[in-house]
Order: structure tokens, then C-alpha cells, then sequence
């Protein structure tokens, strides 16, 4: 969002303090976000002058110029003036440094195989003179042999960028299917397996048309180092630190919910000697929350809900005492509360985990339901060992 703010920003700056007042003076005016250049109607001094007329307005933009009759520099081309004609040429910085991806990278090989051909191009493009462009060319070839790359594959990427060099771009493509993934060690094969079996899908007629082609592969940066080993967004450093709260089920005391509730720091497994630690505080009004109602004959349901933990339990037991008025159900706790005559006094249940809301967005909902199949899988809870009906794979689809 940053680029359209500057950009809507320098839009209404230039047209009200540049094109307006000076309009006489510009032959052609230039802007890259916050870059400018201007070809002057005028002397040196004048230029100058709109420059300190600019820096004086009461706006928080202050610029720096570099007036030149002979030559300036503008993003990567540096233009000059020679025999009153103005020539171009690749422009680099004093300070840059050789960034370009080395041939060995983790990245895929068409990727890498593409940049200096595209490179070349650019050499090619952004010069006026064959004999700079030459000049140019070698030194952009030996940035890439310090890289890694080979001399047979920069003379062919030479190659292709000499015929291409002139020749626009045809943007006629029909739009294909989109394939993103992850790029990893594994990426090519499975590009190959996908592309191999896709007339599987091809010929499919209930899919539509825009499976009838074969997708275009896209890749997505896999975690590095600096991923693994850095917070990029390190809230501790910045947000207010809280006194520490006992970790487990805590009851509010201010529901009647909270009479059903076991506060607990541990719970058990239903069928094993193991014991699992509540890695969080909470409480009946905390949402997406998966909770654990045990019975008095031992077994355990395991639930999940994103509405407040007070109101799904209050749904259990409007349940039950439904089940005891109409003498059927088909609620798995209500029914076995209905066949084992236990009384609704007798429900326990404790909240045994829950889900943050991720700093970085994503699906809250879809992550509840992975831990709810989780807890169900690990504490063995369906029938018949527990009260859960069935357990659903479908969240890590």
C-alpha cells in the first residue's frame, strides 16, 4: 500500500506546486514515485530557484536536485548530452554491489536460467550508444561469472537477448490456470507429475475450461535461515507486558456455567496413565476453545466451539434436559446422559485448549477444527471408547 500513498501523494504535490507554476519552463516532465526528472526550459540558476521554491513551501517534502547541463543520472540510466543530442546509457551506483542470484541458489533453474537474458535486455535497452552498450554488455557478463554462472549459459542468454533486443513482447496469451506451491528440493518432479497426468483432468467435463490446459507452475519462497533463526515482527519488544496468569480451566465466578466446570492445570487421558498440561488461561467467556466433558462412567466427549465457552455449554445442557422431557435425542451427550440416567448435575467438562488469533491473519476457524480432531484422535474419544460420533479429517484437506 505504501508505493499508492506515496503516489497519490506526489500526484496532488506536483500538480498544484510543479506543473502548475512552472509549466512554461517544463518541456518533459518524469516521476517513479518520489524520483523525478525534468527536461528545463532555461537557465541553470532558474532550475535552482524552483528547487529552493519547492523547499520552502509549508509541505514535508524537501528535495535534492542535481542540475546539470552535461549529464544526470535518473533511477538506472544516466542521460548526456553529446553534439546537441541526448544519449542513454545503464546507470549503476558507486555503492551498489553484485546482488545478483548466484547459479547455485535454491531457487528454480528456469528462474535462474531467465535472469541474464533478462538482464541483458536491459543492458541492450537502456543504451543510445552500440559502443557503450558493448562496454556495458562485458560487465554485466563478468558480474555473472563471479556468480557462478558458466560462459556456455551466458552466451546463450546473449544470444536470445540479441534477437529479442528489438522485438516486443507478445501479450496475446490466453491466461492459465494458476498452479502456486511451495518451491523446494522435491519441486521439479512433482511439476513433471503434474503436467504428465493432467489430461486426467483435461478430460474431465464437469471441470471447468480452464482445466482443459495444463496449468502454469508458479512458486512460492520457501523458509530460510534468516526465516528460521529471526522474528521479523518481534512483539515483545513493543507491547505491554502483563502479569502472569495461572495457566489452565479457570472458572470466572460470575456464571452458572462455572458450577459445571473443573479448574485444572492438567487433565488425563480417559484410557492411559498419561497426563497433559493446559497450556493457556482459560476461561467460560473465551472463544474458540476445545473443550473436555467427562461422564460419571468414564468416557469423554470432546468439543470445540467459536461462540463463548459459557454459551456451548449452556447448549449442552438445554440439551439434556430436552432429552429428559422427550425421551429421545440425537445429541451424542444428551442421548448417553438420556440412556445412563446421569443427572445434568453430574456434567463436568474443562477447557483444555484454545486458539489465539494469529498475529498474521489466517483461517482461526480451520485451525479450531485441526486441534478439535487432534484432541479427539489423542485422547481416543470415539464410540466406543468415547462419546465423540466420528472424527473428520476434512480440516487438513
Amino acid at each position: 500500500m505504501a508505493p499508492m500513498y506515496a503516489n497519490s501523494y506526489m500526484y496532488t504535490f506536483e500538480t498544484e506546486y510543479i506543473l502548475e507554476p512552472f509549466k512554461r519552463n517544463i518541456i518533459k516532465y518524469f516521476r517513479f514515485i518520489d524520483d523525478i526528472l525534468i527536461i528545463w526550459r532555461g537557465t541553470k540558476l532558474q532550475a535552482q530557484e524552483m528547487v529552493e521554491f519547492i523547499n520552502q513551501l509549508p509541505t514535508p517534502i524537501r528535495m535534492t536536485a542535481n542540475v546539470s547541463t552535461e549529464r544526470v543520472q535518473f533511477l538506472d540510466v544516466e542521460l548526456s548530452v553529446e553534439d546537441h543530442r541526448m544519449v542513454y546509457c545503464l546507470y549503476s551506483k558507486p555503492t551498489d554491489r553484485n546482488t545478483i542470484l548466484h547459479y547455485n541458489s535454491a531457487h528454480p533453474k528456469n528462474l535462474i536460467k531467465s535472469i541474464p537474458k533478462a538482464q541483458f535486455l536491459r543492458v541492450m535497452r537502456n543504451n543510445s550508444k552500440e559502443t557503450t552498450k558493448r562496454i556495458q554488455l562485458q560487465e554485466m557478463k563478468m558480474k555473472f561469472l563471479d556468480r557462478g554462472y558458466s560462459e556456455r549459459v551466458l552466451d546463450k542468454a546473449l544470444e536470445e537477448a540479441e534477437e529479442n533486443a528489438t522485438t516486443l513482447q507478445d501479450i496475446t496469451e490466453v491466461p492459465k490456470l494458476i498452479f502456486p506451491m511451495t518451491f523446494h528440493s522435491k519441486s521439479q518432479k512433482i511439476n513433471s507429475i503434474v503436467k504428465r497426468n493432467w489430461n486426467m483432468l483435461a478430460c474431465d467435463n464437469s471441470l471447468p475450461k480452464e482445466f482443459k490446459q495444463s496449468p502454469r507452475i508458479c512458486y512460492r519462497r520457501n523458509r530460510n535461515l534468516k526465516d528460521i533463526l529471526m522474528k521479523t515482527d518481534p512483539v515483545e519488544s513493543y507491547t505491554e507486558q502483563k502479569i502472569t496468569q495461572v495457566r489452565g480451566s479457570v472458572r470466572c465466578l460470575g456464571c452458572v456455567t462455572c458450577s459445571h466446570m473443573v479448574p485444572a492445570r492438567k487433565f488425563n487421558h480417559p484410557h492411559k496413565n498419561k497426563m497433559y498440561k493446559i497450556r493457556h488461561t482459560i476461561t467460560c467467556k473465551m472463544t474458540h476453545v476445545i473443550y473436555k466433558i467427562s461422564c460419571p462412567c468414564g468416557l469423554v466427549y470432546i468439543g470445540k466451539t467459536e461462540m463463548q465457552l459459557c454459551d456451548r455449554i449452556r447448549g449442552h445442557r438445554s440439551n439434556i434436559r430436552t432429552a429428559y422431557r422427550d425421551g429421545y435425542t440425537d445429541k451424542p451427550v444428551a442421548k448417553h446422559f438420556l440412556e445412563y440416567k446421569h443427572s445434568l448435575t453430574m456434567l463436568k467438562f474443562v477447557a483444555i485448549d484454545w486458539i489465539p488469533c494469529s498475529r498474521r491473519g489466517g483461517d482461526r476457524g480451520n485451525a479450531l477444527l485441526r486441534r478439535e480432531t487432534f484432541w479427539i484422535q489423542e485422547l481416543e474419544t470415539v464410540a466406543p471408547r468415547g462419546l465423540n460420533e466420528m472424527i473428520s479429517y476434512h480440516p487438513y484437506i
